[in-house]
């Protein structure tokens, strides 16, 4: 299997159980929010080391990108855009946010092995999820440019765990703002 991410989007200008989720995967459970939040730190890492300020963490961004990531879990699909047509700025609008914003979505799996560009990968704990998934947006043009787009001023990260084909699969949204 291997590490996967989309294309950023980019957009001028969300609900559902969003609360914390921890998982079960096997005898491991993945606390999500502490991958959101290695996330979220790993982030600002790689935007101070580039000249730019930290974002900060808005719990309504975490909302929209939390419901996001369960929606594409749920629906088994991979996009910016849900099968239903519901697009980014839907959501921001559905959950009252009025940015010119920007997304970011990725998903790796929970203990199996991931071949990736550097090698064989194996997640088995929050920091190894979150900087795998910070690495693939990192590796990517259009989701570093969103990481590091000095207009952007906060984010917000959404974890969702679902097994998929007998595999524990993570998604991840970035929102900002």
């Amino acid at each position: 299997m291997s590490t996967t991410s989309s294309s950023p989007t980019e957009a001028t200008e969300t609900p559902a159980d969003t609360g914390g989720q921890t998982t079960n995967s096997g005898s491991d459970e993945i606390d999500v929010s502490a991958v959101e939040m290695a996330i979220h730190r790993e982030i600002n890492q790689r935007r101070t080391a580039n000249g730019l300020d930290k974002l900060e963490y808005r719990s309504d961004l975490v909302e929209v990108a939390r419901y996001h990531s369960r929606d594409m879990a749920n629906k088994r699909y991979f996009a910016h855009d849900s099968p239903d047509g519901e697009s980014f700025g839907d959501r921001y609008h559905q959950f009252g946010i009025d940015c010119a914003g920007g997304e970011n979505i990725a998903y790796t799996y929970w203990e199996e092995n991931i071949q990736s560009e550097g090698g064989l990968l194996y997640h088995d704990s929050e920091q190894d999820v979150a900087l795998g998934i910070v690495n693939q947006w990192m590796n990517s043009t259009g989701h570093r440019e969103n990481i590091l787009r000095e207009r952007f001023q906060s984010e917000g990260i959404g974890i969702y765990v679902a097994e998929i084909d007998g595999a524990i699969r993570i998604y991840a949204t970035q929102n900002f703002c």
